[in-house]
């Protein structure tokens, strides 16, 4: 044991029996077997201890981000987010779920945060018309946050919606806030964002569904082709609002859609 340690709960690091310390002085001295020991030596070896302890814990915190990084499938970057049970290429079957996958990757290891993935979607993606956002389409945003204004706490920001249907125009489909993802059909069901455990890819056909959590109520799809890239970037905004929340939470698992009934889950609200 350090000195520091054995000084810090008034044991003599030589007999452990009491230390005094002397009146007028910066010095602790043992009662029975008289050494001495400068409260200046003390603080040093304590702070160099410290020291110490940080590098080892740095060590073991590279070591395990390359443990992770060399057990990531190939494909998803080095974002640690996520724990990957899918290999990235069977998440990319066709045209357009590659696009989606492309999409999602980039948003997560070059983009990261809500504000640039924001930006992003305003001034890369092709919107089209079956999107609301500020400064787009708003009258679409202020009708689907009426739909879902239920599930929303007060202050809740809604940042982004996307239709569901050629033909939904603000009726249907799924709202991102700053808090929680919220998918309005013939009733709403949301997801809030440090409540996302799963997400799990539908890509057999050339159209992508995404069930986050791996619940058929929160799922996630486009109408249209051009929309792969908007879901894409809408998933990864979801996730970095989630790790905004919540830096130190648990990574997200990603599966293949064939394997979510396994995580089917109760806890998401219905209203």
């Amino acid at each position: 044991m350090h000195m520091a340690k054995i000084v810090q709960i008034n044991k003599c690091p030589n007999c452990f029996a009491k230390l005094e310390h002397v009146e007028g002085s910066n010095k602790l001295v043992c009662e029975y077997c008289g050494a001495e020991f400068n409260l200046e030596d003390v603080e040093k070896e304590e702070a160099s201890a410290a020291k110490e302890n940080a590098s080892e814990k740095s060590a073991e915190m590279a070591e395990d981000a390359e443990k992770t990084k060399k057990r990531r499938p190939a494909g998803w970057g080095d974002q640690d987010w996520f724990d990957t049970r899918v290999e990235y290429t069977k998440l990319c079957t066709g045209e357009d779920t590659r696009k989606m996958m492309k999409i999602f990757v980039k948003c997560i290891n070059e983009l990261k945060t809500p504000e640039k993935i924001i930006k992003f979607i305003r001034t890369d993606i092709d919107k089209g018309g079956g999107i609301g956002m500020a400064g787009f389409n708003e009258d679409k945003l202020k009708m689907i946050t009426e739909k879902a204004k239920k599930v929303l706490e007060p202050g809740e920001t809604p940042i982004i919606y996307a239709n569901s249907a050629l033909l939904s125009n603000g009726k249907k489909g799924m709202l991102i806030t700053d808090k929680r993802t919220v998918v309005v059909k013939s009733s709403v069901n949301f997801v809030k964002h440090d409540a996302l455990d799963y997400i799990c890819f539908d890509t057999d056909d050339d159209y992508a569904n995404i069930y986050l959590n791996g619940n058929s109520a929160t799922e996630l799809n486009t109408p249209m082709s051009a929309d792969s890239d908007l879901l894409g970037a809408m998933i990864a905004l979801a996730c970095a609002y989630s790790f905004e929340m919540d830096p130190d939470r648990e990574q997200i698992i990603i599966k293949h859609h064939e394997d979510y009934e396994e995580f089917e889950s109760e806890d998401d609200d219905e209203y």
